[in-house]
């Protein structure tokens, strides 16, 4: 069991790995790295909206 946890875990930090190396290149330049703060500022609550629709 502990095998599967690892593999599963092992796959999830490369693929974030190398998520992160991709948004480097993208937010090197400020104004994407703007646009990018803002977009997920406006992103962040987005999953509370359900809760507070109740």
């Amino acid at each position: 069991m502990a095998g599967v946890f690892g593999a599963i875990n092992l796959s999830s930090v490369g693929i974030w790995t190398a998520l992160e190396i991709q948004m480097r290149r993208f937010v090197i330049n400020p104004v994407r790295l703007r646009l990018f703060n803002i977009s997920v500022a406006l992103l962040l609550p987005a999953p509370l909206c359900p809760v507070l629709a109740d």
